[in-house]
């Protein structure tokens, strides 16, 4: 089954949470657990995660916080995955740098698979944050 994890969940809802005050103040990381419910400790650490990775910048100081650091439309549900989960991929076989599947000369399914695949992927890639905060998605558009 495709699922996001709870840490991509809650990175998203981060994410938002930021981005709905970027240019007015900083979002501090109690604020988000306590308005969303999140465990502290592991919403401090996707924080860091998401910081690391130049999604979002720590402000330092009594009044600090965190702001974004990259555009809506350039934090892709693509991007967020790959650094919270690692590669995206159906199957082993799909993802670059996995071992090469003792099967590949006979799968009957990689093809079909490689293209749902790609499918996936390219629908991962066109989400962005922005979907998150202004967009009602639909379905039907996906």
């Amino acid at each position: 089954m495709l699922r996001l994890s709870k840490k991509t969940e809650y990175a998203l809802i981060a994410l938002k949470e930021i981005a709905l005050n970027s240019g007015k103040q900083v979002t501090t990381a109690r604020e988000i657990s306590d308005i969303h419910r999140i465990p502290r400790d592991l919403l401090a650490k996707i924080l860091q995660v998401l910081a690391r990775n130049g999604f979002i910048r720590s402000m330092q100081g009594a009044h600090g916080g965190y702001v974004l650091n990259k555009p809506i439309d350039e934090i892709t549900l693509q991007a967020l995955l790959e650094i919270l989960e690692g590669p995206v991929g159906m199957v082993d076989c799909l993802i670059p740098g996995k071992e090469i599947c003792v099967r590949e000369e006979t799968c009957s399914i990689r093809h079909q698979l490689l293209q749902i695949n790609q499918r996936v992927l390219k629908i991962l890639q066109d989400v962005t944050l922005r979907d998150f905060l202004y967009n009602e998605m639909s379905v039907a558009a996906l």
